[in-house]
C-alpha cells in the first residue's frame, strides 16, 4: 500500500495554516519515515552478521529460500519507506512510482516469506482443500500485488488519487485476507495443538520449540498488517473528503503511525529469525 501526499496540502488554497507549520509537519514526518527506514536495513545488516556469527563464518545460510526472502522484504521495506520520505518533501512523479515498485516488491516478499514460514503449520492445522485453496490464492495474490503500478503509470484526471487509493487498499486487503488465514491457524495452534503435540511427541519435538515461536510471532506480524490498513483507510477518508488543519494533522497521524506497524511487521518477523537462531544452536 503506497501512501500519496495529501491534495489539501498543494490544491486547497484556503487552507487557514500557515507554510511554516505545514512545511514543519511535513518534515517532522519525512524523518520519521527515513528513520525507520535506516532501522530496517540495520536490522537486515545485524541479522545477517549474526546468521554469519552463529555458523562460524560460513555464508551458505544466508543463501537458504526463508533466510533470502526475509532479506527482501526488510531491503524492499526499507526502499519504501525512505523512498516515501523523499517523496513527502519532494512530491516527484518518478519518486511515486518508484515507491509503487517498492511496495510491490515488499508485499509479494511478505506474502512468500508468510508463506514458507509457516506451510508446516498450515498444512498441519488447515483442511487439505482449505490449504490449497490458500496456496492458489498466495499465488493470484503476489500478481495482484503489481497492479498499483499499472494504475500509477496509467491513471490520468481529478479522479486519479481516489483510484490510486482504490487499487492501493484492494492490494492490502488481498494481504489482510491471508493475515486473516494466518492470524487464525496460528491462534489455533498456539491454543490447542501444542499441547497436544507436547503430550504425543515430546518436548524435544519441533512442534513443540519452533511451531510456537512462528506462530506466535506470525499472529502478531499479521494483527500489526491488519492495523496498517485501518491507518491507511484514515488516510484516504482525510486526503479524499478533509481540508481542515485538524484533518490535516490527523492524516500526517495516521501515515506515522501506518509507517510504524509497517516497521513492527519487520520487527516482528526478524526477532522471529533471532529466537529461531539461538534455539537451533542451543541444540
Amino acid at each position: 500500500m503506497n501512501q500519496t501526499l495529501p491534495n489539501n496540502l498543494t490544491t486547497n488554497s484556503t487552507l487557514a495554516v500557515s507554510e511554516e507549520a505545514i512545511h514543519a509537519l511535513v518534515q517532522l514526518v519525512a524523518h520519521f519515515q527515513t528513520l525507520l527506514g535506516v532501522l530496517t536495513l540495520l536490522m537486515l545488516v545485524a541479522m545477517n552478521g549474526l546468521i554469519i556469527y552463529l555458523n562460524h563464518g560460513k555464508l551458505g545460510p544466508i543463501f537458504a529460500q526463508k533466510n533470502l526472502l526475509l532479506c527482501a522484504l526488510l531491503l524492499s521495506t526499507s526502499a519504501m519507506l525512505i523512498l516515501n520520505s523523499v517523496y513527502t518533501t519532494s512530491e516527484s512523479q518518478p519518486i511515486y512510482v518508484t515507491c509503487t515498485v517498492a511496495t510491490a516488491c515488499a508485499e509479494v516478499a511478505y506474502i512468500s516469506f508468510s508463506w514458507v514460514r509457516t506451510r508446516e503449520i498450515l498444512r498441519l492445522e488447515s483442511h487439505r482443500y482449505v490449504h490449497l485453496f490458500f496456496y492458489y490464492f498466495c499465488l493470484v495474490g503476489q500478481i495482484i500485488c503489481w497492479a498499483p503500478i499499472f494504475a500509477v503509470a496509467f491513471a490520468a484526471g481529478p479522479s486519479r488519487t481516489l483510484l490510486l487509493y482504490i487499487v492501493n487498499g484492494t492490494t492490502g486487503l488481498v494481504v489482510v485476507f491471508l493475515d486473516c488465514y494466518f492470524a487464525i491457524v496460528m491462534g489455533t495452534h498456539l491454543v490447542s495443538r501444542t499441547a497436544e503435540i507436547l503430550e504425543s511427541k515430546g518436548p524435544e519435538s519441533r512442534g513443540v520449540k519452533f511451531y510456537p515461536i512462528i506462530a506466535s510471532h506470525q499472529f502478531v506480524a499479521s494483527l500489526a498488517f491488519f492495523s496498517m490498513i485501518l491507518f491507511y483507510a484514515g488516510e484516504a477518508f482525510i486526503d479524499v473528503s478533509g481540508r481542515s488543519i485538524t484533518s490535516l494533522r490527523i492524516f500526517y497521524g495516521c501515515s506515522a503511525l501506518f509507517n510504524f506497524s509497517l516497521f513492527g511487521v519487520m520487527v516482528c518477523n526478524v526477532l522471529m529469525k533471532v529466537r529461531l537462531l539461538f534455539l537451533k544452536f542451543e541444540d
